[in-house]
């Protein structure tokens, strides 16, 4: 069975203030979408709804370190 992905739509807010503009990809680990909070854009990154081994903690962590050890 194909993972459970949620689905968001252009124009849609997240956390109240993203807005999705448009989906940019989907695949077995999720999907990714373009989105705007005022002058600032981004990717926001979604994972199935079932994901048997979440992994956007461990990214979002990935990340931070990264960040800090610049």
């Amino acid at each position: 069975m194909p993972p459970q992905l949620v689905e968001l739509s252009p124009g849609m807010k997240v956390a109240e203030k993203w807005t999705i503009i448009k989906k940019l990809g989907a695949g077995a680990f999720g999907a990714v979408y373009h989105c705007k909070f005022g002058l600032r854009e981004g990717a926001l990154k979604t994972e199935p709804v079932d994901a048997s081994m979440p992994l956007l903690a461990m990214e979002a962590h990935v990340l931070q370190e990264l960040h800090r050890i610049k």
